[in-house]
């Protein structure tokens, strides 16, 4: 049949497979980071000055930044996976994170995303070849 897509050997699929994780990395990464950041106030308390209040509120939002991140990671890794694995769902999950990128900073990696998930004929071999799998 002309038009339709392998998936196996799809590369579009592959580098939307390739920008989840990659979008997931940079967000444990960045959590930590920031999580690095926010803690910095309370090393610098008595050298520098800073406020004890102050302090203890960035240290407070120290790891709700690092597991936010986090969370938002394992999110994207997860729905990677699926997409690898065809789950029906992870058609969804990606195409929901792509939008979600699109409109951002992240521009380049949701516009992948949505071209490789929205091509003609991608979503029937995707279907197609989870039902098989299932």
């Amino acid at each position: 049949m002309e038009g339709q897509i392998d998936l196996a050997t799809d590369g579009w699929l592959k580098w939307a497979v390739v920008v989840l994780h990659f979008v997931g990395v940079a967000y444990v990464s960045l959590g930590v980071c920031l999580g690095g950041l926010f803690l910095m106030p309370m090393m610098m308390t008595s050298s520098f000055g800073v406020p004890q209040d102050e302090a203890v509120i960035h240290a407070a939002m120290a790891p709700v930044m690092l597991l936010f991140s986090a969370a938002i990671g394992v999110v994207n890794f997860v729905v990677a996976f699926a997409l690898s694995k065809r789950k029906p769902w992870a058609w969804i999950g990606a195409l929901i994170l792509g939008g979600i990128y699109a409109p951002s900073i992240c521009l380049p990696f949701g516009a992948v995303i949505l071209y490789a998930l929205l091509r003609p004929g991608l979503k029937q071999a995707y279907d197609a070849e989870a039902a098989a799998r299932a």
